[in-house]
């Protein structure tokens, strides 16, 4: 529990800015920052935690974190670019 209190304002404001920036039409940097953290940083972390490092449950959980974390600051740098005020919808 200590690890989801943890990651909880990461994912709520990833949660935020990626649904932000889906509705004013940027729907393909949402869509990276997702496939690139479901799909490439949690699984990776998840095995080197597991079978490397031998952390278990608790490794996952913390790949489940940084995957958030990356996708909290990837939709966080987007959004401040403002290049999403550009997209013609």
């Amino acid at each position: 529990l200590m690890i989801v209190g943890v990651m909880q304002p990461l994912q709520s404001g990833q949660m935020v800015l990626s649904s932000g920036l889906r509705g004013a039409g940027d729907t393909l940097s949402t869509a990276i920052s997702i496939c690139v953290g479901i799909l490439i940083i949690r699984p990776a972390l998840s095995q080197v935690a597991i079978n490397v490092f031998d952390m278990g449950l608790v490794g996952a959980w913390l790949a489940f974190v940084i995957d958030q974390s990356f996708r909290y600051f990837f939709c966080l740098f987007r959004f401040r670019s403002e290049k999403w005020k550009h997209i013609r919808v």
